[in-house]
């Protein structure tokens, strides 16, 4: 479900980056692109793993995960690699770029900058052979996992440094849903039945993960409710609350600071003419900030459905839209 009114919040939070949070825009300037496209998916992958665990009780698609991100050098021009190689040493093998704490690859041993070489025996040019589009190698990686059973422990052969390991990892349940960075440059953030994309320009615009956490939450809000393109401007207004709701939920339960993170949405408002990018199926921000901080106590962790199959959202007030 693409977001028409978050692209318009972060263009403007974006357009005095260098004056609201000079520290954080000399930091990533200093960084070469790639080793920042890197930390980026770092970042995302560790707060979609939290995320994802708080949602388990709650999604009725579920999965099985490592909880690492990858990145393989052909998803990007050829005339990169020699630049990715000398920054962050990716070469033929893909390269985990993220372990989320506490997850099962972290249990494993697996690092950050391990080259993947095998899985459960299979190499992994042959792997990269049977892919359609070897420049989402990491996406088939990813899907590879979802599919192994819950408990059951894989073979991933990892080369660091001059040896090489094989370590064994136990796939664990959680919510389904990807958590994609584009690196495509635009300002984006969106959500489909089954996924969730951010743009690396959306990334730059957070002051900090709380706030990046609730905008990722939000997304997973729709793909936990299984949320659908509408046609009603109601519906839709219903849809996205629905989303303000249980995305604050789950990062409240995840451990994110809500508050702080609010602070996204704060910044937006207290803009000169801020107003104008209202969107009537998103509602004003300061509803939406209202709303959330009233919710904010009603939340009790861990998250999950009622015997009847209803959201533990409709406690603090949202009811399914129609799309009448």
């Amino acid at each position: 479900m693409k977001s028409s009114s978050i692209k318009f919040i972060i263009t403007l939070i974006l357009i005095s980056a260098s004056t609201e949070n000079g520290a954080h825009a000399n930091n990533t300037e200093q960084q070469p692109w790639t080793i920042l496209i890197h930390e980026y998916m770092n970042r995302v992958n560790i707060i979609s793993w939290k995320l994802k665990n708080q949602a388990a009780g709650l999604c009725t698609r579920t999965s099985t995960d490592i909880g690492i991100s990858t990145d393989n050098r052909e998803a990007y021009q050829s005339k990169l690699w020699k630049q990715l190689y000398a920054t962050v040493h990716m070469g033929e093998m893909p390269q985990v770029v993220s372990v989320a704490p506490d997850s099962p690859a972290a249990r494993a041993g697996i690092q950050i900058g391990d080259n993947i070489a095998a899985i459960d025996g299979v190499p992994i040019a042959k792997i990269k052979a049977n892919t359609p589009d070897p420049a989402l190698l990491s996406d088939a990686l990813l899907d590879q996992f979802s599919k192994v059973p819950e408990g059951h422990t894989i073979s991933i052969s990892v080369i660091r440094g001059t040896g090489t390991r094989d370590l064994k990892v136990t796939a664990q349940r959680v919510c389904a849903g990807k958590a994609i960075v584009e690196t495509t440059g635009g300002l984006d953030l969106q959500s489909d039945a089954r996924n969730v994309a951010i743009g690396t320009d959306t990334i730059a615009g957070m002051h900090n993960d709380d706030e990046l956490a609730l905008l990722l939450g939000h997304e997973y809000g729709h793909v936990i409710d299984h949320h659908r393109d509408l046609h009603n401007v109601t519906a839709i207004r219903q849809q996205e609350e629905q989303a303000d709701l249980l995305g604050m939920a789950l990062a409240k339960c995840a451990g994110y600071d809500v508050g702080r993170g609010l602070q996204f949405w704060v910044r937006f408002r207290e803009r000169p003419f801020g107003w104008i990018f209202s969107d009537p199926t998103h509602g004003s921000v300061k509803d939406r900030i209202a709303r959330m901080r009233a919710a904010l106590p009603a939340v009790q962790c861990p998250l999950s459905r009622y015997a009847d199959g209803t959201l533990p959202a409709a406690q603090i007030g949202y009811s399914r839209p129609t799309d009448e």
